[in-house]
């Protein structure tokens, strides 16, 4: 089946949109736990605003984001943060390259 075939079938009824709207509404619930991701985006979005990052200041970068990880969340596995400060500790100018290259393709 091609691709327009298939998205022919996919949206011949309204199911995406019955899985947005149901999507909306459980967001708005005060049961829905994921609120907290936004909030951290964002104060990580303000915090890096107006830095540039650079070898000097990417370790301390990586630090901020390992205080941003709450406890008993899943923003960011502890594990592959704490990797990360371990690699930036050692490859300081690698990590700010490999951070301003995101910074620019996304």
């Amino acid at each position: 089946m091609r691709n327009n075939d298939l998205r022919k079938k996919f949206f011949m009824d309204n199911y995406v949109d019955i899985a947005i709207e149901e999507y909306l509404k459980i967001k708005e619930t005060e049961d829905y736990v994921e609120k907290y991701k936004r909030e951290v985006l964002s104060e990580i979005n303000n915090y890096l605003k107006n830095i540039k990052i650079t070898a000097e200041n990417v370790f301390e970068i990586v630090k901020y984001f390992q205080g941003k990880n709450l406890e008993g969340k899943s923003f960011i596995d502890k594990g592959n943060l704490d990797d990360l400060l371990e690699y930036a500790k050692k490859r300081l100018v690698e990590v700010a390259e490999l951070f301003n290259y995101l910074d620019e393709v996304v």
